[in-house]
């Protein structure tokens, strides 16, 4: 809507102040042209904006201009109430309680039917960050980390590497990124940019230094490309395997509802058999998801694990059998 898009332009020059309008145009998804069309609106609406062609010019706000926003729509409110809520955000929000109250403070200047709505919001939507059947993770120093990300503040730590062994070093805290409900810590050091499991830091200490940010640094792009890297060095086993008709509705209990879409793709054979390929982390991990599969599942590829899965299911027939020899005799 046009009024959101107004409100969105003013908004964005008071917190900003000189932007190219440009910027706001693909900010906002629309013309260089629909954006001046709104700053003429602005201006017969009473509102201070100005805009400056050339190099250094942009939109801007009269200096001194402040807009006043007085209530939020049921949407935008709705948004807030769930960012209060448990999981990675509410970790690193070192003044929970201080959100609560401002949320509270917004949701009375609403209508009661607004506020009704939110509330059935907030009691109906649980997130629940941590990972099944794996403890979840403490980062006691996360809200000196985000301090030291925010304030730009030099920080003296000792890490514990995935090896167990223990590093000290300084780091310049330049972001912190929240996956699969882990927190990561993007640093600078003297190594070059790294990125740390916020949980295996042992000790954190400012020094009293601040360091300069570097301007052109993309958290979000220096993120996705180390995801990349990291997955790379991962060792992958590619698996290929020939299962059954009747494996379909295990398959899905034991990887997801996507494996259905790939089992009805994939030609049977004569006897309806289905040929699939999955990606584990290693030999053992391959093993402990498919055997208990049975016969339902044949390993095609690769020839170790077959092997493996052959002497296990040896290893435990022989088991059965002289348990059943004792309970004989």
């Amino acid at each position: 809507m046009r009024a959101d898009r107004l409100l969105a332009i003013v908004l964005t020059l008071q917190a900003r102040g000189r932007v190219r309008a440009g910027d706001l145009a693909r900010e906002l998804e629309v013309s260089e042209r629909t954006i001046y069309r709104d700053l003429d609106a602005l201006t017969a609406a009473g509102v201070p904006v100005y805009a400056e062609r050339g190099p250094g010019g942009g939109v801007a706000l009269l200096e001194g201009y402040q807009t006043r926003v007085s209530g939020l729509s049921e949407p935008e409110l709705r948004a807030l109430s769930l960012a209060a809520l448990p999981g990675p955000l509410a970790e690193l929000n070192a003044h929970q309680g201080a959100l609560e109250t401002a949320l509270l403070k917004l949701s009375a200047s609403l209508p009661a039917l607004y506020r009704s709505s939110v509330d059935v919001l907030r009691r109906r939507v649980h997130i629940d960050p941590a990972r099944w059947f794996q403890p979840r993770e403490h980062a006691p120093h996360l809200p000196l980390l985000q301090e030291a990300v925010v304030s730009e503040r030099r920080l003296r730590v000792v890490y514990r590497r995935k090896d167990g062994s223990e590093t000290t070093r300084l780091i310049d805290p330049l972001g912190l990124v929240a996956k699969a409900g882990l927190w990561y810590v993007v640093v600078r050091s003297a190594g070059g940019l790294r990125a740390y499991r916020a949980s295996r830091f042992l000790e954190a200490t400012p020094v009293g230094e601040r360091f300069e940010y570097p301007r052109d640094f993309d958290l979000v792009a220096y993120w996705n490309e180390w995801c990349q890297r990291f997955e790379r060095t991962l060792a992958r086993l590619c698996v290929r395997v020939r299962v059954a008709p009747a494996a379909r509705e295990p398959l899905q209990r034991m990887f997801g509802e996507g494996i259905l879409e790939r089992f009805d793709a994939a030609p049977p054979d004569p006897r309806g058999r289905r040929t699939l390929e999955f990606t584990f982390d290693h030999l053992e991990q391959a093993r402990a998801s498919l055997l208990g599969l049975g016969a339902l599942l044949e390993v095609i590829d690769p020839p170790e694990l077959r092997d493996d899965l052959r002497e296990t299911a040896r290893a435990v027939m022989e088991l059965y059998s002289s348990q059943a020899a004792v309970t004989r005799s």
